[in-house]
């Protein structure tokens, strides 16, 4: 396991701050982006965002899902025979149930694909926070972290 991933989302920057000010999830902070960075708005998101965090401005957090400037890591569960069932899974830290779900994608596409590899876009308002928080809490709790499966049998799930 790769832990201490830190500042992700710096590494989306495939988009510029106005081409994100336009879209839907960011548009409620164009006004203020764009009158308080005038000089930034052709800058690439995440390098932008990277050098407001920096310079301790947390107006950066407000691109971000709840929570996503957090440490990641990246992670795989090992080939199993129930890598290609789905079902339902819960992640235990210690004794306590910290989330239960249902995948409808095979257990290793969940769990190497998208919980176990946090690409940058999954940091942002139109990212998956679900994908960050478990990801986050695997990296925080690593040594006392369980995973529990149980596959559901049946074809219509």
């Amino acid at each position: 396991m790769e832990r201490n991933i830190v500042d992700l989302f710096a590494e989306k920057n495939n988009n510029t701050l106005v081409e994100t000010l336009s879209g839907k999830r960011h548009a409620k902070l164009s006004e203020e982006a764009q009158c308080r960075y005038p000089g930034s708005l052709d800058d690439k998101l995440g390098r932008f965002l990277h050098r407001l965090k920096m310079g301790n401005d947390g107006f950066h957090l407000r691109f971000l899902n709840e929570d996503e400037d957090s440490t990641f890591c990246d992670f795989s569960i090992e080939r199993t025979s129930l890598g290609s069932r789905k079902g339902l899974y819960c992640f235990v830290v210690g004794v306590v149930v910290k989330y239960v779900g249902r995948s409808h994608d095979p257990f290793k596409k969940r769990f190497n694909q998208e919980y176990g590899h946090i690409s940058p876009q999954s940091c942002y308002l139109d990212g998956q926070s679900t994908n960050c928080h478990i990801n986050a809490l695997i990296a925080k709790n690593h040594a006392v972290v369980s995973l529990f499966v149980c596959p559901i049998a049946s074809a219509h799930q």
